[in-house]
């Protein structure tokens, strides 16, 4: 009989490490399919982000830049930086203080749960208009 039971005792732990050996298996697959995806998703960021280097790249150019201000120089007026519109901090803060009389006290608004709409219409421009309202040319 103790032979009988030992065996039965052997059997069980044979199958309990069988099982444990079968779920550890699958929990690296699983492990080792998680890691593929990750790597391929990785791959594809540094991807993406060499796409957006080669455009920033491109849309920094400035030979493309100059061509851009030279087609649009009516609108957009623009002009080189003369050397007095470069300052250094020490002057801003001076400035600062210049113009601290001058400024009036703001008083502190209070943080809100609500969007406010009407800064948000105010924001919006006419040549873009509010979303879902057709511009009638005013």
């Amino acid at each position: 009989m103790v032979t009988r039971s030992g065996n039965l005792v052997l059997v069980g732990m044979v199958l309990a490490a069988a099982s444990a050996t079968y779920m550890v298996k699958f929990q690296a697959d699983d492990a080792r399919d998680r890691l593929t995806q990750l790597r391929r998703d990785i791959a594809a960021e540094r991807e993406a982000i060499d796409i957006l280097h080669a455009d920033w790249s491109l849309l920094t150019n400035p030979s493309r830049l100059q061509a851009l201000s030279e087609r649009h120089d009516e609108e957009l007026r623009l002009t080189p930086i003369s050397a007095d519109q470069i300052v250094t901090l020490e002057t801003l803060a001076e400035r600062l203080e210049q113009l601290r009389p001058h400024v009036p006290a703001q008083p502190v608004r209070q943080a809100q749960t609500e969007p406010d709409t009407d800064a948000i219409s105010r924001l919006i421009t006419g040549s873009v208009g509010e979303p879902g309202r057709v511009d009638d040319g005013d």
